[in-house]
């Protein structure tokens, strides 16, 4: 069974490994029909626990995962009460029995009566362990030889996955004449974009810097343009296999008039990166006929590594993040 060897292998890797987080997976899916969540907590000691939740009426359910050699998957402890108020306890027992493209298929048994259960990964969630820093809790040997300052930084992160611990952050030099620069206009402007990623070397104990991210306007004379969606900056687990997915989104442009600016979304994944870039959407006249907004295109083009890439998970999600921010209303 896919999903328990999955346990398994989880329950192996978490005795042997210095974590000293829990690891923790959301769920979604359906019980009898009705919609559940269930979210679940690795520790290192290979116990796990959590809840399965009913969607459909509120309650929720602990649960308390077995030890490797359990031949069933987990148990529900169910507490209710009688009549008299005494506490009564129902074991429920979940057996998954397939799996079919990540989705898992079993049965709960609770109280004498079966119940089919589905279960799969939410695709969408965010790295448990990892939080917004301030610069100032940034190690200042990052900074040694660095082109950029920690108050030029918009936003970081401190996270941890498999590959080890973590430091990632945006910066922003800008709107301004940068004097390192080359110029043919006196009174123009630029503006530069960083992204950088540093990951602590166990032996050394030093931060080794994983990637960066660079890109910029330079020597415009007309509107200037170019900032990061701080919000879109998020660390993801995505296709959950404990390896960090970065997620940068920015656009950027030197325009005259309601040109679109050029958007990007760049994704880091264990030092290889992954490109979407296109233009942003804005409303360019309305239609008085259709009634409807006429719009610049907002298109994307993914480059190799997307194109190449097999898994769904990741372009479904890039395909999300795109749209959430592609539109721009224009005053």
């Amino acid at each position: 069974m896919k999903f328990l060897n999955f346990l398994l292998k989880l329950f192996i890797f978490l005795a042997f490994t210095s974590l000293n987080a829990q690891e923790k997976f959301l769920f979604s899916g359906e019980m009898n029909k009705k919609p559940i969540k269930v979210e679940i907590s690795f520790k290192e000691n290979n116990n796990a626990s959590g809840f399965l939740q009913d969607l459909s009426i509120k309650e929720k359910f602990p649960i308390f995962i077995g030890n490797q050699n359990s031949k069933e998957l987990s148990f529900i402890t169910r507490q209710s009460k009688d009549k008299n108020n005494n506490i009564l306890i129902e074991h429920c027992d979940i057996r998954l029995l397939s799996s079919k493209e990540n989705q898992y298929f079993g049965m709960t048994n609770c109280g004498g009566e079966e119940f089919e259960i589905t279960l799969h990964p939410n695709s969408n969630q965010k790295l448990e362990n990892a939080k917004i820093v301030s610069a100032k809790e940034i190690p200042d040997e990052i900074f040694r030889n660095n082109k950029i300052s920690k108050s030029e930084i918009i936003k970081a992160y401190q996270y941890k996955d498999k590959l080890g611990f973590h430091y990632t952050f945006i910066a922003k030099k800008g709107p301004e004449f940068i004097k390192t620069l080359p110029h043919e206009m006196e009174d123009s402007q630029d503006i530069e974009l960083f992204a950088q990623s540093f990951l602590l070397n166990s032996e050394t104990k030093n931060y080794d810097k994983e990637w960066q991210i660079y890109d910029l306007v330079n020597d415009c004379p007309l509107d200037i343009s170019g900032d990061f969606f701080s919000e879109a900056f998020q660390i993801t687990d995505v296709n959950q296999n404990n390896v960090s997915e970065v997620w940068i989104l920015y656009k950027l442009g030197c325009r005259g008039g309601v040109d679109p600016l050029d958007m990007k979304i760049i994704m880091y994944e264990n030092g290889k990166k992954y490109a979407m870039r296109g233009s942003e959407k804005i409303v360019i006249s309305y239609n008085e006929n259709t009634k409807n907004n006429n719009y610049t295109v907002g298109k994307y083009t993914y480059d190799e590594a997307f194109l190449n890439s097999k898994d769904q998970k990741i372009l479904e999600f890039s395909k999300k993040l795109w749209n959430k921010y592609v539109f721009t209303p224009q005053d």
